[in-house]
């Protein structure tokens, strides 16, 4: 799959947000960063180290920096993870610049996969 492991679940939750959206049993439903970080933790507790991991062109933490607290380095970091462009895995960074228009995956959705691993890289 491209995209690898973060793909994977990208799509998988692309998929169940979609569900969700024309389930009307499921309208209550909302797909939360928080609820995101709680899943990929429990998640990479059973999968061997750096199972889950993004090759950037540059290093985050240095990119962050300046930031002065941890929600200011989250925020600007779900800024740096949703631009293809300092993705090197060309898999995921053809999903991130394809995925409103050919993929269908909605920006949330996106944009709550990286909040959360921002989250749990930081």
């Amino acid at each position: 799959m491209a995209g690898g492991l973060i793909g994977e679940i990208l799509v998988s939750f692309a998929c169940l947000s979609e569900y969700t959206k024309v389930s009307p049993t499921h309208e209550e439903f909302q797909f939360k960063a928080e609820d995101v970080v709680v899943f990929l933790k429990e998640l990479v507790e059973e999968f061997p180290e750096n199972c889950l991991v993004m090759r950037l062109k540059d290093n985050l933490e240095e990119k962050l920096a300046d930031e002065p607290n941890f929600d200011a380095k989250t925020s600007e970091a779900l800024v740096l993870l949703c631009d293809p462009k300092i993705h090197e895995s060309l898999g995921l960074k053809f999903m991130i610049n394809h995925s409103r228009d050919s993929l269908k995956i909605m920006p949330e959705v996106l944009e709550a996969l990286m909040r959360a691993l921002a989250t749990i890289s930081l």
